[in-house]
């Protein structure tokens, strides 16, 4: 059976993935930006078309989300599929090349089917994790595999970016102007309790900028909630230093709808469950379930139960040593 509480997860992180890579500014962004120049120059660009069928297995959809583009290439028209998977994952998932297989056996199986030449396939892995990635030949999957046999293991190259090991620079230098910019900081900084205190504001200075992207902007400010390190009233605080009433108001409003959202579900699930032991007990429950689906910040649990913090930690703790999975502080 698969975890409520990962499905959640992955789902929040996925929401904010595909909201903004089927844009297609923000793909030619990051093709500009993080793919070698000498392929870049080579595709028409302009002519990106987003491909709306998917290719991963349910069993691939936990950890990972995907988007694929054609184009062609500016010397003889010859189109061309970039692949991009998106990993949720906090450490390197194992056999990534198996998932890259998916997108091109499925782009392939098609072409054979509609008769068509078979349409080279760009591999781009997308990583949320902190922790380095490192590349090892696909064979090594295979345990301890005979030399004479590697030969029937398929070999192929993939374009690795890691939003951790991004220079901040980098990130800095692209998130007031572009979208992807300031995905890659929301991704990299969210959980940053530093740059949560000093600089929240920098989270959503794009969309001071673009007010007609309100869908996205709201998927960002629903995972802001759900990610950041900061309770309701230093957020409350960072938009009115921050930002200007419009603005300040649809900020607030999507923060509210969420927590709300999230508290709604938490009471209902604990009262039901705590009904039969009681009030104490019931409240025990509740804090279990709003850290289980994750919606709200600790601080924000206490608040909303009228509990101390350091009570919604212990229960936290309770919940990590019996091995129950939960979102990162």
């Amino acid at each position: 059976m698969r975890n409520e509480n990962h499905d959640h997860i992955n789902n929040a992180h996925d929401k904010l993935f595909k909201s903004v890579f089927q844009v297609k500014e923000a793909v030619i962004d990051f093709l500009n930006y993080f793919f070698p120049p000498e392929l870049t120059e080579q595709l028409n660009l302009k002519q990106l078309k987003l491909d709306n069928t998917n290719y991963l297995t349910s069993e691939s959809k936990e950890n990972s989300s995907d988007i694929v583009y054609f184009t062609t290439l500016k010397t003889d028209k010859r189109k061309i599929a970039i692949a991009f998977l998106f990993e949720h994952k906090n450490i390197q998932p194992k056999n990534v090349e198996a998932q890259l297989l998916t997108y091109e056996t499925g782009i392939w199986q098609r072409d054979v089917a509609n008769k068509k030449p078979l349409t080279p396939v760009i591999c781009i892995v997308f990583y949320q994790g902190k922790k380095d990635w490192i590349r090892k030949p696909f064979y090594t999957a295979f345990i301890d595999l005979p030399p004479q046999f590697r030969r029937f293991v398929p070999e192929f190259d993939y374009h690795i970016v890691s939003v951790h090991q991004t220079p901040d620079e980098i990130i800095m230098d692209l998130h007031r102007e572009h979208l992807l910019g300031a995905l890659m900081l929301m991704y990299k900084k969210v959980d940053d309790r530093d740059f949560n205190q000093k600089n929240p504001e920098e989270f959503f200075k794009y969309f001071k900028k673009h007010p007609e992207k309100e869908i996205i902007f709201h998927n960002f400010v629903r995972y802001f909630a759900q990610y950041t390190c900061l309770a309701k009233d230093e957020i409350v605080e960072v938009l009115d230093k921050n930002f200007s009433t419009p603005i300040k108001s649809n900020i607030m409003t999507a923060y509210q709808s969420y927590r709300k959202e999230g508290i709604d579900e938490g009471l209902k699930l604990g009262k039901a469950e705590g009904k039969a032991e009681g009030k104490a007990e019931g409240i025990k429950l509740s804090i279990s379930r709003f850290l289980m689906k994750g919606k709200l910040s600790i601080p924000d649990i206490a608040e909303t139960m009228d509990v101390p913090v350091t009570y919604v930690v212990e229960i936290r703790n309770e919940l990590l040593c019996s091995g129950v999975i939960l979102l990162p502080l």
